[in-house]
């Protein structure tokens, strides 16, 4: 896998320029656009065509601006709409006793088909969104309070939020960020063990940038940003404290 594009797509070229917009200008998105990126994003695969999320969409500025205060991002409240995925079981649950086939909270299986098939109509409406002009970026900070953020929205017991996705029209081109090589992910027939050693050992010749050279501060600033999500996630998964 050498990660060369020799035929190229409206939607290759998208995903090769595409980067995380933070900054948005106070147009708003015209409602007739939202409601077809979202029926956009339904069509994303899902298994059993189960459908196993729902999306919250936010527009009003209050609403926006109680999330942001919540999740610590001022980028929530000036984006003109945030849609907020979440894995839906209760829906799941109530749908299985509607046809006689009861499940419950220990099908752990059901669990990770949710949170599969919300990623994939999110990831799907992002797209959908940028293919049309619009900014996005995706919020995964609703799930380092998701009592607050699920008392706020209103979710009953079993529907979860995955993450965010922030749209609207950008007022700033940022640049892309680095990643890693194709040819270090994508293994070929089998796993192998030395390649994912190979690309857990980041070195400046790991990581590409479109066609821009990989600089010391990228590979400082991808070091950053991943130690910080390596914190964030044993934060997340720590048992609250015990009462005082």
């Amino acid at each position: 896998m050498t990660g060369t594009v020799m035929i190229t797509s409206p939607v290759l070229e998208l995903l090769h320029r595409r980067a995380s917009v933070r900054k948005f200008t106070a147009r708003p998105v015209p409602a007739a656009l939202l409601d077809g990126l979202l029926a956009a994003a339904q069509r994303a695969p899902t298994s059993f065509n189960l459908q196993a999320y729902c999306l919250l969409v936010l527009t009003g500025a209050d609403q926006r601006r109680a999330l942001a205060e919540l999740v610590g991002q001022r980028h929530v409240a000036s984006a003109p709409v945030v849609v907020v995925i979440c894995a839906d079981l209760a829906r799941l649950q109530d749908l299985g006793a509607g046809l006689a086939e009861p499940v419950g909270p220990q099908h752990h299986d059901l669990a990770t088909t949710a949170v599969v098939d919300a990623s994939l109509a999110g990831m799907c409406l992002s797209l959908a969104a940028e293919s049309v002009g619009l900014g996005t970026v995706m919020l995964g900070a609703v799930r380092n309070r998701p009592e607050p953020v699920a008392d706020l929205l209103g979710l009953p017991t079993g529907v979860e939020p995955v993450f965010g996705v922030c749209l609207g029209w950008p007022a700033e081109q940022p640049g892309i960020r680095p990643r890693l090589r194709a040819d270090l992910l994508g293994h070929t027939d089998r796993y192998s063990p030395d390649q994912a050693r190979q690309s857990a050992s980041v070195d400046a010749a790991s990581l590409v940038k479109g066609a821009d050279p990989i600089t010391a501060e990228d590979l400082a600033a991808w070091r950053r940003e991943v130690v910080r999500g390596l914190r964030r996630a044993r934060q997340r998964s720590a048992p609250p404290p015990a009462p005082g």
